[in-house]
């Protein structure tokens, strides 16, 4: 096989494989929290200038929280995406849980699945695959739904320094790599 056909086909065979709807990655560095809505029962998200948002437990025993979306859009699932969530610090006992809840196309909610159960650890959180955790083939976008605790304490907060959904990362490199053997023939014609 010559070398311009074997070129050919690995860039087909990559394109073929890496035919799915792909997004950017969407990163919200909470300089503002324009990104939280849809709040309920007495949750609060306060921009606090230095590149965090608070998120504060207004109203005590009571399903409280509070919604993430892509500026008010559901974020939409395209193959593998990874989820990461920078929490910063605890304010007056507070900790947080997050869930996630999963949209079908014609946008009807599917469910409602915890991501990362009631904590108050700093350290990056990690969802390797989101799609997984929606356990339905149907599930076309999420927002993320954060809650503050503990239940029965009014101004319990949690302040976080970042939100990230990105790509899975071999996705991009199968498309990079594409990229580059096209580059390459585009490359050896030119020659």
């Amino acid at each position: 096989m010559s070398r311009s056909l074997l070129t050919t086909t690995l860039v087909t065979a990559i394109s073929i494989m890496t035919f799915q709807p792909c997004s950017a990655a969407i990163i919200d560095t909470l300089d503002t929290a324009d990104g939280f809505n849809d709040s309920f029962n007495g949750t609060t998200a306060v921009a606090n200038g230095d590149g965090t948002v608070t998120l504060t437990r207004t109203v005590a025993n009571v399903d409280a929280g509070i919604n993430w979306t892509d500026m008010g859009s559901k974020i939409q699932l395209s193959g593998q995406n990874v989820l990461q969530l920078t929490p910063s610090a605890a304010v007056n006992g507070g900790y947080y849980g997050v869930n996630i809840l999963f949209f079908d196309a014609a946008d009807q909610y599917l469910s409602e699945q915890v991501w990362i159960t009631d904590t108050n650890d700093t350290a990056m959180q990690q969802l390797s695959d989101i799609q997984a955790l929606a356990g339905d083939p149907n599930a076309a976008s999420f927002v993320l739904r954060f809650r503050i605790q503990p239940w029965g304490q009014a101004g319990a907060a949690f302040t976080f320094d970042q939100i990230e959904v990105v790509p899975e990362p071999a996705s991009l490199a199968l498309l990079t790599i594409g990229g580059l053997l096209v580059m390459r023939r585009a490359g050896g014609r030119a020659v």
